[in-house]
């Protein structure tokens, strides 16, 4: 029974979910903003993606860079966006992974943060 409902779901979509995508978009240019600074590899990949992106959807791709915080300041404006489909915002992995580490997997940069007492750092004497 789960399986027949499954199959008429997936074959009413692709009969009736096509004319979904027959509409007109783009009408008008898009906008593909970058949180970080031009020139840098971010910058460089969007743009790329942008150059081919406009020649398979016939429409051109302005790309703005909204540098500063760490990309902070990006992702608020990209959050402020209306949602409809003419303001695109680039992401990239790093920044987002540390959501993903457990407590058994730290990543390599990150020193553990629990040392012997004999390993402790210490601040050298200041000098008079």
């Amino acid at each position: 029974m789960k399986k027949s409902l499954i199959l008429i779901l997936v074959a009413t979509f692709l009969v009736f979910g096509g004319s979904a995508f027959a509409q007109d978009y783009p009408t008008k240019p898009i906008t593909l903003q970058v949180p970080y600074p031009a020139g840098g590899s971010t910058d460089v990949g969007a743009r790329i993606a942008a150059a081919i992106a406009e020649k398979m959807i016939g429409q051109p791709i302005v790309v703005v860079n909204k540098a500063g915080a760490g990309g902070q300041v990006g992702w608020t404006e990209l959050a402020r966006q209306k949602p409809d489909g003419y303001y695109w915002g680039t992401l990239t992995c790093p920044t987002f992974s540390p959501r993903f580490w457990t407590r058994s997997a730290r990543p390599p940069s990150r020193p553990k943060t629990s040392f012997p007492s004999s390993a402790r750092p210490s601040t050298p004497p200041r000098s008079p």
